[in-house]
């Protein structure tokens, strides 16, 4: 990776996606055995600082003693230091690979990030955040007051659920993850590690951004254009072809069109973040090559790969299963709804001209999910999203050698302690549930949306 500014499109769809903050994001890394090293002498170096300090509080005959020194080994990152200095640790160095395995550090002024997070990126991300969402609590409240409780709008009810479903998701991700960062709960095994901006700028250094640029930019404008495209024609019935140009309304098209663009650049964030995974664990595979035989610095390099890994795949699962299952809802109501406008036309109980605008509401209904069954799988790699993980095992076995029997079964061993993450829901099941009830249920529902 070439030491230069990554493509400001890069730091748009972050800024877009509301995941920078005011804190420096380029820092100090340490390999799990390193950070516990530094913890553990850094509550040392306090508490010796601490007691000397009561000691000198009580007396002042010590003022040949500087209270500073102390403080200066716990900020001090050349201080902590494993087998010799923390720069020579192998573990650590990993931390800082480019697309190539070489050791690159950056700043953040080197890549151009310095210039998009700045101290009132947190306001702005908590400004889109709380916009977004408020449109979407309104938005909930209109629905409830005309469709909630009655029996004939049943199928319109379910139509909606599965239309903002995926529009909401990330928004309430995103907020959990900096609640969550607010108040301390660290751990890096969660979930909404995956929106940190200190997760995805470090799964970027995979990508070689600063020499080939984006990759799969079609894909890019996929995610960009066709919500946006969505929105506007959305927009275009809702106040053009229906006339429907109350106040809800208008604020219904705008809810819509920044949800959706928000969507679009998470769907693309998301792109990014398995790709790069794909492109560390096919330099894991080199390195356990380059270093068969020691487990331990093997067992160290991998496990932190793996914590990363299992984040995101929690936000996978999270969002394959809320995707499909809106995709599959909104697929069977619309199927059912455009049925029974056809049976009306023939009847004659409805003129041509209420067909073919009910038929461009169908578009348009077709047109959202369709974006969400394809950009989603796209995303994420498929409904088998698993075979990265899978193909990395499969590899590491393959490489196993009698010479060094003993250290591949001790890392293939370590390998099956990590499970993959399954969905809660079966989609089958929510398939046929959804169908019989849409078939049973038609025929009582007024099909005007």
């Amino acid at each position: 990776m070439e030491d230069g500014p990554w493509p400001p499109i890069v730091w748009f769809i972050m800024k877009i996606s509301a995941i920078f903050y005011h804190r420096q994001i380029v820092g100090q890394r340490r390999c799990m055995s390193c950070e516990k090293e530094f913890y553990k002498n850094t509550r040392r170096v306090r508490d010796t600082a601490r007691t000397v300090s009561d000691g000198y509080r009580r007396s002042r005959k010590h003022e040949d003693f500087d209270l500073t020194s102390c403080y200066e080994t716990v900020y001090d990152d050349s201080s902590i230091t494993r087998e010799g200095s923390s720069s020579e640790c192998l573990a650590c160095e990993s931390l800082w690979w480019d697309r190539y395995g070489h050791v690159m550090k950056y700043t953040e002024e080197s890549i151009g990030l310095k210039y998009w997070n700045h101290p009132g990126s947190w306001f702005v991300s908590i400004l889109i955040l709380t916009i977004i969402i408020i449109l979407v609590i309104y938005e909930a409240v209109v629905l409830e007051r005309n469709y909630f409780a009655k029996h004939d709008r049943i199928v319109n009810l379910l139509s909606y659920i599965a239309f903002y479903s995926p529009l909401v998701v990330f928004p309430c991700m995103t907020v959990y993850s900096k609640v969550a960062r607010a108040f301390s709960w660290r751990g890096r095994g969660i979930w909404a590690t995956t929106l940190n901006a200190r997760f995805i700028v470090q799964r970027l250094q995979f990508l070689d951004l600063a020499v080939k640029g984006v990759p799969a930019k079609h894909f890019l404008v996929l995610c960009l254009i066709w919500p946006v495209f969505a929105a506007t024609y959305r927009t275009y019935i809702k106040l053009g072809v229906k006339g429907q140009t109350g106040l809800p309304d208008k604020i219904s098209c705008l809810t819509v069109a920044i949800a959706e663009l928000i969507w679009g650049c998470f769907m693309f964030q998301l792109f990014l973040i398995r790709i790069s995974f794909q492109n560390h664990f096919q330099l894991l595979l080199k390195f356990l090559q380059k270093f068969e035989g020691e487990t331990e610095l093997c067992q160290q390099v991998i496990r932190r790969v793996l914590v990363d890994f299992k984040c995101y795949q929690k936000v996978r699962s999270c969002i394959y299963v809320c995707h499909d299952t809106a995709c599959i809802l909104g697929a069977a109501t619309s199927i059912s709804w455009f049925y029974m406008v056809n049976d009306m036309v023939n009847d004659g109980s409805k003129d041509h001209e209420w067909f073919v605008m009910e038929k461009n509401v169908n578009f348009m209904i077709w047109s959202d999910v369709a974006m969400f069954f394809s950009l989603g799988p796209l995303a994420i790699g498929g409904f088998n999203a698993n075979y990265i993980w899978e193909n990395f095992q499969i590899s590491v076995i393959f490489m196993k050698r009698d010479e060094e029997r003993k250290f591949w079964n001790d890392i293939i061993r370590f390998l099956k302690q990590v499970q993959d993450d399954v969905p809660l829901i079966s989609l089958t099941t929510v398939l046929a549930m959804v169908g019989l009830y849409v078939t049973v249920e038609f025929g009582k529902q007024v099909v005007d949306f």
